[in-house]
């Protein structure tokens, strides 16, 4: 189990795409993928593919400088499998 919050903005993006809270708990304990943000080093982007999605990479945006890690953001993203 990984301990995290939720911002207000997460809360409604996940909502609004449809995005269940074991899918962003699984990528945050064990990404395929994950790499510090371009243009805030506090954020980390992991990215995994969720089956139960039709295989839809999703991208989980936290703050791991704080504790717990604030979860900033979470959508299906548009890059192809291929970038993983």
């Amino acid at each position: 189990m990984i301990e995290y919050a939720l911002t207000k903005h997460a809360e409604t993006m996940l909502k609004e795409r449809g995005i269940q809270l074991d899918w962003l708990e699984r990528i945050l304990l064990d990404p395929v993928r994950q790499h510090m943000d371009l243009t805030d080093p506090a954020l980390k982007h992991a990215i995994d593919p969720v089956a139960e999605n039709g295989d839809r990479l999703l991208r989980v945006i936290c703050n791991d400088t704080v504790k717990p890690s604030r979860l900033v953001t979470a959508y299906f993203d548009r890059m192809p499998r291929k970038s993983l």
